[in-house]
């Protein structure tokens, strides 16, 4: 009897495993399509020029700006060593970190849900939440810390439900480990399990589940403190507000356009009743998955509250398993079919986000369309001045091809040769200096705002602005003097 029952273990297992498999790479064509149209932004060219930089250059930068992302950049740049720094490149990693995360959900789904068909429809959903599309075509950290998240719940539930076996712990405390080394926040997740723990009463799990925790934070501190030591960098966060403490938790998971959210929130929703439903069995998990969906958001809304901002949607993608599992579970006790509309209306609603994600434009920031200008109408041996610090400056490192055969009077040092996060610039009094022997000067600031000093200086060397070159590329003007 025992081995009949371990063979049956065994099979469903290996089922589980192919049906995540599956899902992943459905997950994964899904949102590979387009990796590379969307243009580079501000926080994808600082994974890249942190990733390019030498190892003890990137150690002595992480000790003044980015300890928090340390860990990704350093796997970044072993990456970018082996397949190159290209926009694809540097995104194959987040949509890896896609793929994982959706196996993860599939797996916990099948324990979460008591349900194969319900496990692969979660998955199949987080393939299309907008946050995830989004993320899985951003080269940043995000997409892994899902997957990774997903994976500490999947080990803790299974170390809990075999508190004697020392490998799942450690299991569990090396994920937990990992995750918080890539991303801080993430740390929050853990506030969930004690709740979980006592509704599952498993006297045994406690012990083995403190120890972990002190291992966990010991392993953790130092990373901690450091975030602590540059919490001035993360001074770019706003306050919430009411409004956006609704958004907060509705159309964060989902988009903004309201009757997107308020159907995919009452998805959530239904979803949570249907599990209330299933009576005692379920309680443990449906607190779980809840605890997943709610604390992360409201744990960053009340430290933003009280004491500095902290939250941004991106830190609470952690979450987004959790929300994929309780839509999926809408379908559990309906028809086969069912579940067929269910992914389909989910789709649906989450189409329009995951193409605007995908267009050239979709971050915001006009990098592409400037250093398309740039390699049209620049000619070799100009000369480019940045009159506005530090956006603009940054196009050079997400598009260096652009500038191949330019002079940049206005780095100093280069990003990837120094030890601060953008390079050493100069002050236009001394860039000017370059201009000497040039005849053409591209002068690249924000069209919102005179150009002033730098102007100036460029017309006292003779130079004068060639009005048939006055080019604008989103919030960016790029004008051409000449003499």
């Amino acid at each position: 009897m025992g081995e009949r029952a371990e063979a049956l273990r065994a099979n469903s297992a290996r089922t589980t495993l192919c049906a995540a498999l599956t899902v992943a790479v459905v997950g994964g064509l899904v949102n590979g399509w387009q990796l590379g149209r969307p243009g580079l932004w501000r926080d994808e060219t600082a994974t890249r020029v942190a990733a390019e930089r030498d190892w003890s250059l990137l150690w002595a930068m992480v000790q003044q700006i980015d300890l928090v992302h340390a860990s990704y950049y350093a796997a970044m740049h072993v990456w970018v060593q082996l397949f190159g720094s290209s926009p694809v490149a540097l995104r194959v990693p987040s949509l890896i970190g896609l793929m994982v995360a959706v196996a993860a959900t599939v797996g916990l789904g099948r324990i979460m849900l008591g349900s194969l068909r319900g496990a692969v429809v979660a998955g199949l959903v987080l393939s299309w939440l907008p946050l995830a599309t989004s993320s899985s075509v951003e080269a940043r950290a995000q997409t892994w810390v899902m997957a990774l998240g997903c994976l500490v719940v999947l080990t803790w539930w299974r170390a809990v439900s075999r508190p004697e076996r020392w490998r799942r712990w450690v299991l569990h405390g090396l994920l937990a480990v990992i995750m918080i080394h890539v991303s801080v926040v993430s740390a929050v997740l853990l506030l969930v399990f004690p709740v979980v723990l006592m509704l599952r009463r498993r006297p045994r799990a406690w012990p083995p589940w403190i120890v972990t925790c002190l291992v966990i934070g010991s392993l953790c501190l130092p990373v901690l403190r450091g975030a602590m030591r540059q919490q001035a960098q993360l001074a770019w966060v706003s306050g919430v507000d009411g409004r956006q403490v609704l958004a907060a938790f509705t159309a964060t998971f989902w988009a903004r356009e309201p009757y997107v959210w308020v159907i995919g929130t009452a998805l959530t929703l239904a979803g949570v009743v249907a599990l209330a439903r299933r009576g005692a069995p379920f309680r443990a998990r449906l607190a779980l998955l809840v605890g997943l969906w709610l604390l992360p958001t409201a744990v960053l809304l009340v430290v933003s509250a009280i004491g500095s901002p902290l939250y941004t949607p991106r830190y609470v993608i952690i979450s987004l398993p959790a929300v994929a599992l309780l839509v999926a579970a809408v379908g559990l006790r309906l028809p086969h079919w069912s579940s067929v509309l269910l992914v389909a209306l989910v789709v649906l609603l989450c189409l329009p986000s995951h193409r605007a994600a995908r267009v050239e434009d979709a971050k915001g920031d006009k990098w592409l369309a400037m250093a398309r200008l740039l390699e049209h109408h620049a000619q070799p041996g100009d000369v480019v001045l940045f009159a506005d610090e530090p956006p603009y400056r940054r196009v050079r490192y997400a598009y260096p091809d652009a500038f191949t055969g330019l002079v940049d009077a206005t780095t100093a040092v280069d990003a990837v040769h120094s030890t601060t996060l953008w390079g050493i610039t100069r002050p236009a009094t001394e860039a000017v200096a370059f201009t000497d022997g040039a005849t053409r000067v591209w002068l690249i600031g924000d069209k919102a705002f005179p150009y002033g000093p730098e102007s100036r200086l460029v017309e006292q060397r003779g130079f004068r602005r060639d009005k048939d070159m006055h080019l604008i590329a989103g919030h960016a003007r790029l004008s051409l003097f000449v003499r």
